[in-house]
This record gives C-alpha cells, structure tokens and sequence, in this order.
C-alpha cells in the first residue's frame, strides 16, 4: 500500500460520514481524514475477564504470554499444559469452549465469573470431560510482563494453571458499517 502511495496512520475510527467517493472520519483523537473508498476490517468485540469489578487490569494480560481466545487457533499451543477457561459469559459457552482444549490440554478447569448454571447436556459434557468448576470473582491478578502466574479470587483462593483461556461473547464492530 506505502508503495501505491498509502500513508499508514494508526487510530480508532469511531465516526463515517459522506457518500461514495467523499467520506470523511473522525478519529477517537478528533483527527478527521478524507477518502474516496473505505475497507471496513473491524474485527470482533471481547469481554475481558473482569478485574475487583474493572476490565482495564486484565488488558495488560489479555492476548498476551498465557492468555487465549480462540480454541481453533490455539489448541495447539496449549499441548501438555494445565489450562483454567474463564467463563465470563456463562457455564454453558464455557463447557462449549472448553471442549476442543481437552483434547491438547494435560488437565481443563472452568472458572466461571459469569453465569454459573449448565444446561443437562452441558453439565453432562463437564462431567464426561472431567472439568472442575470453581465459582468466584477476580480480585486480583499474580502476574508480570504479560504472564498470568494466578488469578486471586475475592475468597482469597489462589487459582494457578500454565495457561488460561477466554471463553466470552463475541460481538461484531459493526457499529461504523451502519452509519
């Protein structure tokens, strides 16, 4: 693109307006930029694990060291290892998630901070994959330069694993599309 005389600028768009061949957007900055055409590759919204109530302390782990988010593309990684799936969405979608681990990872534990009741066919799942199910909300994070050590529960619980996965909703950015 630099080459065909593209120049790269990094932001956050949050405003489109105009017409074919004359759009204008405005930056979360306030930056506003002009475009005849406009490629929209917005990706996916995630819910972070919440942190003593707060998002923002698990976004310096998030995506980072130990922490994953997608089952097919990570599984792999996570060969051997002794996983925990936080469950920020609910027990179903997290036994859902978890089940492509179990078949890389050494050993899978849920730890659901969202819903807490499983269907009869997930609970079912849980139990012929053996997962363990702990119940609480992050107080804390034990951790360092992207690497999650332990995840300290309100109760004071310490929960340890190799890896920990995200199981959340997904939801399209497709907030600049419709305007």
């Amino acid at each position: 693109a630099e080459k065909a005389g593209a120049r790269i600028v990094t932001g956050n768009v949050i405003k489109v307006s105009g017409r074919a061949g004359h759009f204008a957007l405005e930056t979360e900055k306030g930056e506003m930029f002009e475009a005849k055409t406009i490629l929209l590759a917005t990706g996916v919204v995630r819910y972070h694990p919440l942190v003593a109530g707060e998002y923002e302390p698990f976004l310096k782990y998030a995506a980072k060291g130990n922490t994953y988010y997608c089952p097919d593309c990570e599984s792999p990684e996570l060969l051997g290892k002794n996983i925990v799936v936080i469950g920020v969405a609910g027990a179903n979608s997290a036994v859902a998630e978890a089940t492509p681990l179990a078949e890389f990872a050494k050993s899978v534990r849920l730890l659901l901070t969202g819903g807490t009741e499983f269907k009869p066919e997930f609970e079912a799942k849980r139990k012929k994959l053996n997962f363990d199910v702990i119940i609480g909300q992050i107080s804390s994070v034990d951790g360092a330069k992207g690497i999650v050590k332990a995840l300290i529960l309100e109760d004071g619980t310490r929960v340890e694993a190799d890896g920990f996965y995200i199981s959340s909703p997904k939801f399209p950015r497709a907030d600049l599309a419709k305007q």
